[in-house]
């Protein structure tokens, strides 16, 4: 039986920085219940998320997994910018203390305390949602106000001491260069550029428009009424099976350090034992199907032994996943051993088969070099390529992803 979840999203309403720190809003919704609660954040994460512009428009989740990364030696983190018509998921990195919040939140029972005009402000928190550059705009008018009339008192007050009066050079009094001398360093420093939205002083930020990963692979649809077995020439898909395992993470990070992403079809049995490897490659990008419950030739058991086993995997892996609208309706017969039986409780349960052509028998290579000959050997665009979760081929897919990059492939996952 699945665990209750008990954090299902957290999504962010706004983020500041105030007298005493940095601190996040955020509307933490649990078995359906939503709650805003405030939690207070270290500055180098704030920076970090700022730098994404995250609150420009539409919703922001936040994903509840922050990752170690040791070839940056740092935490990672990422959330998803959300409107009608698509997400996109941006990473950032984030001190060790955000990560332990992150893992508190994940695993807690209960939300955290908050005040009760707090709750109250639940059901209106998507309409009152500001950015701070939206409040940083608002400051920095008020100060420019207020210093504008500062240059004008002085004005009258000099033009009123000169021996021809306060109007006999009025146009050199207003020119631009007259205003310049008036103005001080820091009103300089604040008028807006071309350059972007205005930052209060308090508030260093530098946009790193370089660092916003984009997409480095394409998601296609997988065919409801026939077996997908290739993908269209210039493309590849890596997909592995038999996971979760020991050394899922290792790959969705192998896979993120690339900018691509693969297609996983788990094991019931084995998402069970290791709930949080399926979860992490869910709520890192990674798309997710089925690969039965107990990994047996689906062709040799009952209709409804084979509707229980995937309809099992399916909610379990569902459960999992940080996100409440997480679907699994891919599907990767064990063996690829399908007969129309099979077939049939697949579509009944909306499920799309996923099989491949291209399979370098990795499960029983004795070295990497095994691998990754196979890999040189046979034309690789157009390929699904099937692996599996083990030590050599987690060792061989730097360089697999290299060299099918060499080749000038684009990579996809199915949907």
């Amino acid at each position: 039986m699945a665990r209750t979840k008990t954090i299902a999203m957290i999504e962010l309403s706004s983020i500041e920085q105030t007298g005493t720190g940095f601190r996040m809003e955020v509307i933490i919704t649990r078995n359906q219940e939503p709650a805003l609660c405030i939690i207070a954040i270290d500055e180098f994460t704030y920076n970090e998320i700022i730098a994404l512009h995250p609150l420009t428009a539409g919703r922001v989740r936040m994903s509840l997994y922050a990752k170690w990364d040791p070839f940056r030696n740092r935490h990672y983190s990422s959330l998803i910018k959300m409107d009608e018509r698509f997400g996109e998921t941006l990473y950032f990195a984030c001190a060790e203390s955000y990560a332990v919040q992150l893992e508190q939140l994940r695993l807690s029972d209960s939300l955290p305390e908050k005040p009760a005009a707090v709750a109250e402000k639940v059901e209106e928190a998507p309409q009152q949602r500001k950015s701070v550059l939206g409040r940083v705009r608002a400051t920095f008018i008020g100060k420019l106000a207020l210093r504008l009339a500062m240059v004008v008192c002085l004005f009258f007050l000099f033009a009123s001491r000169t021996e021809d009066g306060m109007f006999s050079n009025h146009a050199d009094a207003l020119s631009p260069a007259s205003m310049d001398t008036v103005l001080d360093e820091n009103t300089a420093k604040s008028l807006p550029t071309e350059a972007g939205p205005v930052i209060e002083e308090t508030i260093p930020v530098e946009v790193k428009k370089e660092e916003t990963p984009k997409l480095g692979y394409k998601v296609l649809e997988a065919d409801a009424d026939k077996y997908t077995y290739s993908v269209p020439k210039g493309y590849v898909a890596l997909t592995f099976d038999d996971g979760p395992s020991e050394y899922t993470e290792q790959i969705v990070d192998i896979l993120k350090e690339y900018d691509i992403a693969a297609t996983f079809l788990f094991v019931g049995l084995n998402v069970k034992h290791d709930p949080e490897a399926a979860a992490y490659a869910v709520d890192n990008g990674m798309a997710v199907g089925n690969h039965s419950w107990a990994h047996n030739n689906l062709t040799k058991s009952t209709d409804e032994e084979n509707t229980n086993s995937i309809a099992r995997v399916n909610e379990l892996i569902e459960s999992e996943s940080a996100d409440e609208d997480t679907v699994v309706n891919l599907f990767r017969p064990p063996y690829g051993a399908i007969n129309d039986d099979v077939k049939a409780v697949v579509k009944r349960e909306q499920m799309k088969v996923l099989m491949w052509n291209r399979d370098p028998v990795d499960w029983k290579a004795k070295t990497k070099r095994q691998i990754l000959s196979y890999f040189k050997q046979k034309p690789p665009s157009g390929g699904i390529y099937v692996m599996h979760e083990k030590k050599l081929t987690v060792e061989a897919l730097p360089e697999i992803i290299q060299y099918l990059k060499s080749k000038q492939l684009k990579f996809v996952i199915f949907k």
